[in-house]
């Protein structure tokens, strides 16, 4: 067999991959390919030669991602965040997530509103049963809180509620935790968390139960008193950083801890649309966010063959964070765009430049084949 050397770079900080540029695959001694791989061949695409260049950091191939979580849903003095924050969230087309206080929903009834967000694309995380602080012991008897009653019931509820969301993300009650109680998240089956530090998570953060954090308000960020607005602070700096930041809310200029005026509220959410617009930032639920993460990592960088991309059969990681990435491939042939379809379904795609392409693709789906759009 007769090979050539090529250079080579590393698709991801997160993947320990490398993939041959500048020179066409290893081949036999008859021309052929050896046993497909990166670069693949033109029969069959009318792209000519596919390669794949990586999977963005973000989706989309944006710089960086933003979260938003509103704490307090539910709760008796925050209908805001079902008047105001949600539907202003839809019109611009982002998702947030909305910490719910259980024994409030079931108190009030409310599931028909949160199912409402739920079928917009909003996630529904569990902010507790009765939003008691986790560190701090019950004043009238002394006694720490009751994890079977403050995260098992509260879990078992929501979810029995929300038959169409599956419950992945909890956030703790004042911000306090300690990591006997982040431990229990896992057991009960959560996959990620508000519970780390301020500040901007990197792209490669490695604990989804860890996640970093900025509070709203003055004394609570870090980005005051430096900065008049924290808000827009925080999102400029994930996108300097190119990492992932979540910022906590409250409720919509009403009588709630830290309500942020409305006025406020809407030039915020303008802002983020205008970097979302611009492939600065991409705006999503926590959980989308770390499971893109996390399947970024386990679930391997596809290969060619033809018009085929091909993933490596899914492993346990990539199943239970599947989600899907964007990866960016690269033609031989110009195109205007370019058609992917798998399992029988078209899939999002954009035109990145000249022969240089974008592909959302569900990695634990099966083959993507690419056609000149």
């Amino acid at each position: 067999m007769t090979t050539r050397m090529c250079a080579s770079r590393l698709i991801a900080p997160s993947i320990s991959f490398l993939i041959l540029i500048g020179c066409g695959a290893a081949r036999t001694d008859n021309g052929a390919p050896a046993g497909g791989g990166s670069g693949g061949s033109a029969a069959g695409s009318d792209l000519g030669v596919l390669a794949v260049e990586g999977i963005s950091t973000w989706k989309g191939n944006a710089t960086a991602a933003y979260s938003i979580i509103h704490d307090d849903v539910c709760d008796y003095i925050d209908d805001s965040l079902f008047d105001v924050a949600e539907p202003a969230l839809t019109a611009r087309g982002l998702r947030a997530g909305f910490g719910a206080i259980v024994e409030r929903c079931a108190e009030r009834n409310v599931w028909d509103k949160l199912e409402v967000m739920v079928a917009h694309g909003h996630e529904i995380l569990c902010h507790s049963w009765d939003h008691k602080d986790f560190v701090a012991n019950d004043p009238t008897t002394n006694a720490p809180p009751d994890l079977s009653l403050e995260i098992d019931q509260a879990t078992m509820v929501l979810a029995e509620n929300l038959p169409d969301q599956k419950l992945q993300y909890f956030i703790f009650p004042f911000d306090s935790f300690s990591q006997p109680m982040i431990d229990h998240l896992g057991t009960v089956g959560y996959l990620g968390a508000r519970a780390g530090i301020k500040g901007v998570n990197p792209p490669d953060f490695p604990d989804p139960l860890r996640g970093d954090f900025d509070v709203y308000n003055d004394e609570n960020s870090i980005y005051y008193p430096q900065f008049s607005d924290v808000n827009k602070a925080y999102v400029d700096d994930a996108i300097a950083k190119g990492g992932w930041a979540i910022r906590e809310l409250h409720g919509i200029q009403d009588t709630t801890w830290e309500d942020i005026p409305t006025a406020d509220y809407m030039a915020h959410l303008d802002y983020v649309k205008g970097k979302v617009d611009s492939g600065e930032l991409w705006v999503d639920t926590p959980s989308t966010v770390s499971h893109y993460r996390f399947a970024r990592q386990y679930c391997g960088v596809p290969t060619t063959l033809g018009a085929t991309l091909s993933f490596a059969a899914p492993s346990a990681q990539c199943t239970a964070n599947a989600t899907p990435l964007s990866v960016i491939v690269t033609t031989a042939v110009d195109a205007p765009n370019v058609t992917a379809t798998q399992a029988g379904k078209s899939l999002t795609s954009k035109r990145l430049g000249a022969k240089r392409y974008l592909v959302d693709i569900d990695p634990t789906l099966g083959d993507v084949v690419l056609q000149g759009g």
